[in-house]
């Protein structure tokens, strides 16, 4: 192995590796005054050819072919990316409705039902689904560009 060994970074309970041999990259965890939503901090590794290691940490419940219900900090922002199912056609919606999560929440956001968190927070803006890019896993990042896109609906 030449002495070569895998990185590894823990972050919110789980665990990210290099993927590969190379010598050690140092991780570093930002910190932020964001309470426990903090866990949400980005984590990078410097020298990274992964250019997706600078997007905002996601946590995410609700899965088919992409994160259903998203939470991420962006800004100083909690914000939760809501992609609603219809129960008449019976798929999701094409797009997400984007709300500004209030304060009061950001530090029980694991504890809450996300079910009416949407209609607890403030209404920012709607975004195609589509239009959302993720990194390779579609579970750990979002590119914050998607707050570029959000449009008034």
């Amino acid at each position: 192995m030449n002495g070569a060994r895998a990185c590894t970074a823990t972050f919110n309970g789980g665990a990210w590796t290099s993927g590969s041999l190379k010598p050690c990259a140092r991780w570093t965890r930002s910190t932020s005054p964001a309470g426990a939503a903090g866990d949400m901090d980005r984590v990078k590794s410097e020298g990274s050819s992964d250019p997706t290691s600078d997007w905002p940490a996601i946590r995410y419940r609700d899965f088919y072919d992409v994160p259903r219900a998203v939470v991420v900090e962006w800004q100083g922002s909690l914000y939760l990316f809501d992609c609603l199912f219809d129960h008449d056609v019976d798929d999701y919606e094409p797009a997400y409705v984007v709300s500004r999560v209030p304060n009061e929440l950001r530090d029980r956001i694991d504890e809450v039902s996300w079910t009416d968190l949407g209609h607890r927070s403030e209404h920012v803006g709607v975004v195609p689904t589509a239009d959302v890019e993720f990194d390779a896993t579609y579970r750990r990042r979002i590119n914050p560009a998607v707050f570029d896109r959000l449009t008034e609906r």
